[in-house]
């Protein structure tokens, strides 16, 4: 596993590496890579992948498949010598799956930081709650997997993402996660949604 992999998906899909950003290839590639974002490092089967990231269009052949997973992972692990088994994308008996941390994920680092505010708010420390959620807000660069807003995968992932502790940050209805900022609302009487999941 590459420690220094960040991946984004609060917004157009990003990954860097040791802090510099790598190329993720065309848009079928970087489906490819999005479909397995979004299973959270559950197995993905070789045809469920491919359905899903060519979405209802042509399905390829399976040799056009293992050469995005190829290219993806040479982007991903850069430092890996030919013939090294892959500890990022990997083959698991009839699919393949992500093996990166949640720190390594944008979308797993707002869960940890939006419900460590909210803690931090019910405790009464104001202050730090806001710092905390600031940052929370701040890893939003548009709505996630906007690249693939029309692929059947992204609407569950973006569900899913905006379903998370986000949901009690107040929101303004647009599909870019939440925007007010804590430093006017938290402490107040509209700060904190009272739903829950």
């Amino acid at each position: 596993m590459s420690t220094g992999l960040r991946i984004g998906v609060l917004g157009p899909m990003t990954a860097t590496v040791d802090g510099r950003e790598v190329a993720l290839g065309g848009p079928r590639q970087r489906a490819v890579l999005a479909v397995l974002m979004a299973a959270r490092g559950h197995l993905v089967t070789q045809d469920a992948l491919i359905a899903q990231a060519w979405d209802e269009r042509r399905a390829p052949s399976p040799a056009t498949l293992h050469s995005y997973v190829a290219a993806l992972r040479k982007a991903l692990e850069p430092g890996r010598e030919a013939g090294q088994t892959a500890g990022v994308l990997v083959r698991e008996h009839i699919g393949y799956a992500l093996r990166i941390s949640q720190d390594a994920v944008d979308a797993e680092r707002f869960t940890v930081l939006a419900a460590r505010g909210e803690e931090l708010l019910r405790g009464g420390d104001a202050e730090r709650a806001a710092t905390v959620l600031g940052k929370a807000l701040a890893l939003w660069r548009g709505p996630p997997y906007a690249e693939f807003e029309r692929h059947a995968f992204a609407l569950v992932a973006t569900r899913t993402a905006r379903g998370r502790p986000a949901r009690r940050l107040r929101h303004d209805g647009s599909s870019t996660g939440p925007k007010e900022s804590p430093r006017r609302k938290v402490g107040g009487a509209n700060g904190i949604d009272d739903q829950s999941r």
